[in-house]
């Protein structure tokens, strides 16, 4: 009989639990063997990328994201969080282009106009921050409505 152990399972698993308690770096650890055992497995880059984002390593986030991406090409999530990334490397262009595809997927979020109208923030440009606030606190965003009242 042979034993199929699926360690990178395993380890996968072991990294969320490091992860919900807030040992990054150990969760770090554990999706790296993960990713070295099976590396066409969309969701380690994932998993990966949000560990490197609580250790604050902002670049390798991204290029976890897109791997993901590369995996996984129509996720909102990962497209929104990436976008969020390049927000706080002050890249607002790129950070527009991620919310517009993951608006392509999802238009009913309001978490990407919400996202897009602070990169229009970064920008400077008021018009378009106002309607991406206004669409998302139509979706039900309270922080949106919020900054949007600020705005006048």
């Amino acid at each position: 009989m042979e034993l199929d152990l699926q360690l990178d399972i395993a380890y996968w698993n072991r990294g969320n639990l490091y992860y919900i308690i807030e040992q990054y770096q150990d969760a770090l650890d554990d999706y790296n063997k993960a990713i070295e055992l099976d590396p066409e497995y969309a969701n380690n880059y994932f998993k990966r990328a949000r560990t490197f984002n609580m250790l604050e390593q902002y670049e390798q986030a991204i290029l976890d994201y897109g791997k993901f991406l590369e995996l996984e090409p129509d996720s909102f999530t990962a497209l929104n969080n990436r976008g969020n990334l390049y927000l706080k490397l002050n890249q607002p262009d790129v950070a527009i282009e991620d919310y517009n595809k993951a608006l392509e997927i999802d238009n009913e979020n309001s978490f990407a106009y919400y996202n897009r109208g602070r990169a229009f923030v970064d920008k400077g440009d008021i018009e378009a921050t106002r309607q991406d606030f206004k669409r998302a606190a139509e979706l039900g965003h309270t922080h949106a409505a919020q900054k949007l009242a600020e705005l006048g």
